[in-house]
């Protein structure tokens, strides 16, 4: 496995009326990927998240199939300073996340 060596740049966002605070990821000079350092405060910087932890999933499903890309995208999820909790579902598909400002999401995976 190839490791990645990534630095953070953290980026100020400037959305209506109110400051996001992101962190871009770069490799090689190349941005990876974007990513919410505080929880979402409303439901367009929600939805921004939900995508890119979408898109995490979706990268991971094609390289380790569904069952274990689940598993990867909890496991990631949980590392990010503004989930408090995530998990996969009783349906096995779901995953569930919980951020620390208490607003909770959803990624349908099937």
């Amino acid at each position: 496995k190839n490791i990645l060596i990534i630095t953070a740049i953290i980026v100020a966002v400037i959305a209506i009326g109110a400051t996001a605070s992101y962190i871009t990821l770069r490799q090689g000079g190349k941005e990876v990927e974007e990513l919410l350092v505080r929880p979402p405060a409303n439901q367009e910087e929600l939805a921004d998240f939900l995508d890119q932890a979408t898109s995490y999933y979706n990268r991971k499903k094609f390289l380790y199939g569904s069952f274990k890309a689940r598993e990867i995208t909890v496991e990631w999820l949980k590392q990010q300073s503004i989930i408090k909790n995530a998990g996969i579902s009783i349906d096995g598909v779901t995953i569930w996340i919980e951020f620390t400002n208490n607003l909770d999401a959803l990624i349908l995976t099937k």
